[in-house]
């Protein structure tokens, strides 16, 4: 059941993501914000891919987190710790990409 969910919403991460990038592009006032927007659909898309490839579960133990690929990719043994890496990439993006729009946002609120 897990992995028919995640596949699911790869799939619909696409979709919604392909909505997200021809809406922004079409609007006229988001200015320099649109290539965040740009970038959030990007990174959206790529996690939802690096998941949808490792389906990992992890376990967090008393100094160490172990990560469990469970896909059908997960005999591949050159493909999953890529996987793990492009996801730890993605969390981390995400997280510069939350920061980045906030500092935004309160730059436009303090002018």
């Amino acid at each position: 059941m897990y992995a028919i969910l995640s596949y699911f919403y790869f799939v619909l991460a696409v979709m919604l993501n392909t909505i997200v990038f021809i809406l922004v592009r079409k609007a006229d006032k988001l200015d320099s914000f649109r290539y965040v927007f740009f970038t959030y659909c990007a990174t959206d898309v790529f996690f939802a891919l690096a998941h949808a490839i490792s389906l990992a579960y992890w376990a967090h133990l008393p100094h160490v987190i172990l990560f469990f690929p469970t896909g059908p990719l997960a005999e591949v043994p050159r493909l999953i710790p890529i996987a793990f890496q492009l996801q730890s990439v993605a969390y981390v993006f995400v997280i510069c990409l939350v920061c980045s729009t906030f500092l935004n946002r309160y730059r436009l609120m303090s002018r």
